[in-house]
């Protein structure tokens, strides 16, 4: 006869498996988007600029970037004495092998993909709303997981919650930035904007609706899972 605690192992189990699956989805279908040639996303603009400059590859830095993110995390949860539990810590801290994670699945999947040519505009076009639809897959599975959340959301979500800002807002502001970093550095580097294309915008415009979709259909599966179950 199975306990209430055999229940609750089981389903930080499932949780934990869903987390890993959606990070992994995530960092693959950012890859997808970048293989597209059409730019990346707005959360990645600013690495991915620096890997043309730099010999590591866009994994590295979006990881460094991601490791910038958790330290400015821990700044403002210190200064606002927020980082006293050791839950609080613990749940920085996974944020580190979340990243890890995240930025060795886009250079997996842009390894995999080094010999994908594409010869026309809109297999680019078709390419990048499939690395979408990956993407806005894997946020779903992290969202429905609520184990932790990568350091990009991470960060807007501690803002938000010190600030009393929307944290729409915050996001929004967030994205402009790195974009706007981005588009700097590649104009100073390279006197033209590489890195941030019409891509760029499509994934912002469609890809929070396709995660809102896959969540749904998560949601519903999950509830008949329990109501088989009981």
């Amino acid at each position: 006869m199975k306990t209430e605690t055999d229940y609750i192992n089981k389903e930080n189990i499932r949780r934990i498996a869903l987390f890993i699956v959606g990070v992994f989805l995530v960092g693959s279908g950012v890859g997808m988007i970048t293989k597209a040639g059409l730019g990346t996303s707005a959360t990645t603009s600013f690495a991915y600029v620096l890997s043309f400059i730099f010999p590591p590859s866009l994994g590295t830095f979006a990881f460094s970037v991601n490791i910038c993110m958790v330290i400015a995390q821990a700044v403002i949860l210190y200064r606002h004495g927020r980082l006293e539990t050791p839950r609080s810590i613990i749940r920085l801290i996974l944020q580190v092998p979340a990243a890890f994670l995240f930025s060795s699945s886009i250079d997996g999947v842009l390894l995999v993909l080094q010999f994908v040519q594409f010869h026309a505009y809109w297999q680019q076009i078709a390419f990048l709303l499939l690395g979408c639809i990956v993407f806005g897959a894997g946020v779903a599975m992290e969202v429905t997981a609520d184990v932790i959340v990568l350091p990009a959301e991470a960060v807007i979500k501690v803002i938000s919650e010190t600030y009393g800002h929307d944290f729409g807002k915050i996001k929004t502001i967030f994205d402009v930035t790195l974009c706007g970093l981005a588009i700097m550095i590649s104009w100073l580097y390279f006197g033209q904007i590489r890195g941030v294309r019409e891509g760029t915008v499509i994934t912002a415009l469609i890809a929070g609706s396709i995660a809102h979709s896959f969540l749904n259909l998560l949601q519903r599966a999950g509830g008949r899972n329990r109501q088989e179950s009981s």
